[in-house]
């Protein structure tokens, strides 16, 4: 049964509607200045000029020994994974195995698709030779992996040999 107040129940639900995605993507652009001002505070480096004396002239240098630099290196999501793989031995393995491992060691993966990203990095490490590829899965069917017998030497710690 039609009433009066029917055009302006659906006329305030749409602006409700507008409202909502409005919220979402103020949401959305603070959630990216929040990142950034974290990524600034982080990278922020404390840096201490020294003044060194030449005997012709003075000049201002700055004494690497003795700023206050934070670690240059940061893990990655696939220092995780490999750190996770270079420990299964001889195990066959799938992109839900990683990720309930990484998940049991509190490390979040952050993105909209976390199992994409490590089956992302499943295959730069089965291009470098880390990882052989036991099973080719196909649809629904996962793919399954085993740590290379190249690779069950390597160490788990920060390798060059990783270059992504």
């Amino acid at each position: 049964m039609a009433t009066v107040y029917d055009d302006d129940i659906k006329q305030t639900e749409q602006e409700i509607e507008k409202l909502k995605l409005e919220l979402a993507e103020k949401n959305g652009i603070l959630k990216f200045l929040q990142s950034k001002k974290d990524a600034l505070l982080v990278s922020s480096v404390n840096f201490a000029l020294v003044e060194k004396h030449d005997s012709s002239e003075e000049t201002g240098v700055i004494d690497l020994s003795k700023l206050d630099v934070p670690n240059q290196y940061r893990k990655t999501l696939m220092d995780d994974i490999w750190s996770v793989v270079s420990k299964l031995g001889d195990q066959e393995f799938m992109v839900t195995s990683i990720e309930a491992v990484l998940k049991a060691q509190n490390i979040e993966i952050e993105g909209k698709s976390p199992r994409a990203r490590i089956a992302s990095s499943l295959s730069k490490l089965l291009e470098q030779g880390k990882i052989v590829q036991t099973f080719k899965g196909s649809g629904n069917i996962p793919h399954r992996y085993r740590l290379a017998q190249n690779s069950e030497s390597v160490t788990t710690g920060h390798s060059d040999a990783l270059d992504l």
